[in-house]
This record gives C-alpha cells, sequence and structure tokens, in this order.
C-alpha cells in the first residue's frame, strides 16, 4: 500500500512540475485584441501577464489582480486570487521551452484573441505635436525599435474592423490618407471610411460564419525608428502592420 502511495505520490509531483507555464511566456503580456480600444477611463485594454510558472497579474477594467495558472489541454485556466474570476486560454500550438517566436496569440474561451503583438507605448513629449483625436475617433500610435539599415525595411499599414463574416472574401472599403502636421511638416495618416465591406459572392453552403478581421487596401511606408507613426481612425476600426524587409540587391527589367 505505501509502495502505491508513493508511486501514486511521485506522478502527481511530476505532473505539477510539468503544468507551468513555458519560460518563453513568463514576463510577456497579452492584450485583448477585440478589447483594444476599451475606454482609459474604465481600465483600457485587459490584459493578462504571466508572472512565473504558476501566476499571472490580470487586469479587467480598472483592478489588477494576482492568479493562479494551471495547465489545461493547450492552454491555461487563470484564476484571480480575489474576485476568483476564472478565464481559458488556448494556443493553436502550445508554445514550448524551445520557442522562440516573435509574438504570440491565444484564445479565450470567447473566442476573443489575445495577443502580445501591441506596439510600446510613447510618452507624452513623444506625441505633444500630435492633436487629440476627435469625437467618435482615436489616435493609434506605433513605436518600432531601432534597427541597422533601416532604409532596408518598410512597414505595411492596415486599418480594418472585425466581423462576423461566411466563406467569402472581404475587404472594407476605405483609405489610409498620408498628412503633413502644419507648423511642424511631420507625417500623420487618416483613415477614411465608413466601415461598409465588399465581398466575393460565392455560396455557401455550410452556412458557418467567424469573426474576421477584414483591412481596407493597406499602405507601404518607410520604417523610421525616430518618430512614432500616427494614425486617426473611427474608435471601431482597428490599426495592424507588417514590417518587410529586401536585400538590397537590384533586379533589372529586360527591355523587348
Amino acid at each position: 500500500m505505501k509502495q502505491v502511495l508513493l508511486v501514486m505520490t511521485m506522478a502527481f509531483l511530476g505532473q505539477s512540475l510539468q503544468a507551468q507555464v513555458p519560460k518563453p511566456l513568463i514576463g510577456k503580456t497579452f492584450y485583448n485584441a477585440d478589447k483594444w480600444n476599451m475606454d482609459p477611463r474604465f481600465g483600457g485594454v485587459p490584459t493578462v501577464k504571466f508572472t512565473g510558472a504558476h501566476t499571472a497579474a490580470v487586469k479587467k477594467g480598472d483592478i489588477m489582480e494576482n492568479a493562479k495558472v494551471r495547465l489545461y489541454k493547450k492552454g491555461f485556466i487563470t484564476t484571480t486570487d480575489h474576485r476568483k474570476i476564472s478565464d481559458t486560454f488556448q494556443f493553436d500550438v502550445m508554445p514550448t521551452k524551445a520557442s522562440k517566436a516573435d509574438g504570440y496569440e491565444m484564445k479565450d474561451q470567447y473566442g476573443q484573441i489575445w495577443t502580445t503583438r501591441f506596439s510600446a507605448s510613447v510618452d507624452g513629449t513623444g506625441l505633444k505635436a500630435y492633436p487629440a483625436a476627435k469625437s467618435g475617433y482615436v489616435r493609434n500610435v506605433i513605436t518600432l525599435p531601432k534597427r541597422t539599415n533601416e532604409e532596408l525595411y518598410k512597414v505595411e499599414l492596415y486599418a480594418g474592423v472585425f466581423k462576423e463574416v461566411d466563406c467569402n472574401s472581404y475587404s472594407m472599403l476605405g483609405v489610409i490618407e498620408e498628412k503633413v502636421l502644419d507648423g511642424y511638416g511631420y507625417t500623420y495618416y487618416n483613415v477614411k471610411t465608413e466601415e461598409k465591406l465588399m465581398g466575393t459572392m460565392r455560396g455557401c453552403l455550410d452556412g458557418v460564419k467567424t469573426t474576421k478581421f477584414i483591412p481596407a487596401q493597406p499602405i507601404i511606408i518607410r520604417y523610421n525608428s525616430n518618430a512614432p507613426i500616427v494614425i486617426y481612425s473611427p474608435k471601431d476600426v482597428q490599426i495592424r502592420y507588417k514590417v518587410y524587409s529586401t536585400n538590397d540587391q537590384w533586379e533589372i527589367g529586360r527591355p523587348q
């Protein structure tokens, strides 16, 4: 009997040691991409920061709480210490100790996306020249990390909305306009859209609908870490971006 109990105890301890947050996630903060535009007066973007192998800091509304973390399928269940709020997070592929991704994404029990891919914030002095957003709009700010040979990089800006759509391909009608800030010469961007969608006309026999990010036509701008990229958009329009690089090798067209 003692041997059976000893084996069971060792098995439990082994599972406990394995059931922990992978090292690449410790210290990472996940932001709720579906609620990125929540009013700062009411807490702003909900976040989850994995602070240790079995702990996290969870912010919902204007309250930050410590939480316990336990392994569940390809993700975790977090339970806050005081309000006892539990959330279930799942990854498409569970990160491991060897993972070295630039960013991570997970979904909660409501299907909402939480991501580490949020641009760093800018202090007030860096935005002093830029006016606040007008009513119904939000000022989005992207800060780029310094790189060597920044002339070899480009940034592709997207503006889009989250919509429940069928199997057709959709795009948002709208444009991202480049503007110059009067008196300063700084460049900023303005999103003009009525948030209407245009799509293909395929018959979707299964009737399944999913929530997706539907962008307008993106624009490509130069990479510059010395100044923030400032974009004004309607409050329900999210700004995303991708960074591309080139090897600085010319290819030549053939006259014919």
